[in-house]
């Protein structure tokens, strides 16, 4: 007696299952949608104009001549960029940003898999066989690409084996972890910096792209590489330890991250400036993306 349910009208999930297209519209779309009562009467399209309706017509929630007289359309005052969910005023949009993520519970942070129910992406994480994807390939994202603010890049997805190759890599390891974080194509949600066609480097920042010295923006970018990378080596000195053995190396590692940090190694500071500069300047991008409160 089942019925095939086609995709979600606001965006491109979709499901042959109806409670799980209840579920997404009711947690995605409930305010930009009609009333939320109307959404649990997911049913088979109309016969008339091929809409989605009730057992009868006249439960249509899209017909205008069913519709009654004294119900309305909830517009969506306030939607989060991330994750699509909508919100009646600005204080509860801010609210919900400062811990969004850009997908819901039941989305793997991964492999940005969304999952009909919390036990199905429980069950998906206990094979840890998922590899880390850009929340681009999330549904709904495809064709919207929003960038995170200078300064709240994702970081999950480089690895420990991505830390200690960049550690182990010379003069390249500041140029190396800035390329994975910042412009790496395959995260492209971390590529708020720009240089410009016209010779101008441009950062992200609270949605608007903002004009920045290069050699200052430069020198950031590099004083924060090192202090995370420190910090990052501090947390897991015993385990890195272990798995890099060679002591010799690994005292390297520590004395020439401190030794950059704090300015005596002079030599390798502007090779690594040098590298860090060419990398800003090949950032040129031509494809449109959205900032996060556009």
């Amino acid at each position: 007696m089942g019925f095939f349910y086609e995709k979600c009208d606001f965006c491109n999930y979709s499901s042959d299952i109806k409670c799980n297209l209840k579920r997404h519209l009711i947690s995605k779309h409930s305010d930009e949608n009609m009333r939320i009562d109307e959404i649990k009467k997911i049913v088979p399209k109309c016969e008339k104009n091929g809409q989605k309706t009730g057992k009868n017509e006249k439960n249509h929630p899209k017909c205008a001549k069913n519709w009654p007289k004294n119900e309305k359309i909830v517009p969506a005052l306030q939607k989060c960029q991330k994750c699509y969910k909508t919100y009646k005023t600005k204080i509860s949009l801010l609210e919900h940003e400062k811990n969004c993520n850009g997908f819901d519970n039941s989305t793997c942070d991964i492999c940005m898999i969304t999952f009909p129910s919390m036990k199905s992406l429980y069950k998906h994480k206990l094979l840890n066989l998922c590899t880390y994807r850009s929340v681009f390939n999330l549904e709904g994202h495809e064709n919207k690409k929003i960038v995170n603010n200078f300064g709240s890049e994702r970081i999950d997805y480089i690895t420990q084996a991505d830390i200690i190759n960049f550690m182990t890599s010379g003069s390249n390891t500041i140029p190396f972890y800035l390329k994975r974080k910042y412009f790496d194509r395959s995260f492209p949600e971390n590529n708020n910096i720009q240089y410009t066609k016209s010779n101008k480097c441009m950062v992200l920042e609270e949605g608007i792209w903002i004009h920045k010295n290069l050699n200052i923006l430069t020198i950031d970018l590099i004083d924060t590489a090192i202090k995370e990378l420190i910090s990052y080596y501090n947390k897991n000195k015993e385990e890195l330890s272990l798995i890099i053995k060679n002591n010799d190396i690994f005292e390297n590692i520590k004395n020439k991250l401190y030794m950059i940090h704090n300015g005596i190694d002079k030599k390798t500071y502007k090779i690594i400036f040098i590298k860090t500069k060419d990398l800003i300047k090949n950032s040129v991008r031509t494809e449109k993306v959205v900032m996060c409160d556009e």
